[in-house]
């Protein structure tokens, strides 16, 4: 995970990931990357975005 903005009440970063799922009745799993940004508000931190894709290739 790399941490690309951060400050007092907001804060980014990006990361790869692996998943696994069973569908159809076989198994399935791949790798991806992600983005997140949150927001501290009155109740603390929180998502307020989120974006998931695949690896390109």
């Amino acid at each position: 995970m790399r941490w690309i903005a951060s400050g007092d009440v907001a804060a980014s970063c990006i990361y790869q990931f692996n998943w696994k799922a069973r569908m159809d009745g076989g198994d399935a799993s791949g790798i991806g990357r992600g983005t997140t940004v949150l927001h501290k508000g009155a109740d603390g931190w929180q998502i307020v975005h989120e974006h998931l894709s695949g690896m390109p290739g």
